[in-house]
């Protein structure tokens, strides 16, 4: 269900610019992005299932070269992710970064991205 959902909301993005609206179940200000260009991200990660999770997510993102800082706070399922000036981040290499972080914890998971929301 929850890859269905994060291949729904790809589909929906533009390939350089945010969607106005956001599918149903994620909050009002969430917004689907298949680049996300420099700035703060509240980013809803689904499928953690213990604090370890959230640190491989951490370190794993932390070796993108687009990626400033990262900060996961399991309780909220949410990642703070800052993404460099002059750079941007695809949510291909979000997905795919976070499938590594699965892997990484080998328990037979997997994360998912619930929503994307731009902090100004």
């Amino acid at each position: 269900m929850f890859r269905t959902l994060f291949v729904l909301l790809l589909a929906a993005a533009a390939p350089s610019s945010p969607v106005a609206a956001a599918p149903a179940g994620l909050s009002a200000g969430a917004m689907t992005y298949a680049v996300l260009p420099s700035g703060r991200y509240n980013v809803t990660v689904l499928g953690m299932l213990t604090t370890t999770c959230g640190r491989a997510i951490e370190m794993e993102l932390a070796k993108l070269p687009e990626v400033a800082s990262a900060s996961v706070d399991f309780d909220a399922e949410r990642l703070d992710l800052t993404v460099k000036v002059n750079h941007a981040l695809s949510a291909s290499a979000l997905r795919k970064t976070l499938h590594r972080a699965a892997r990484i914890i080998n328990l037979e998971t997997d994360y998912y991205v619930g929503g994307i929301t731009f902090l100004p």
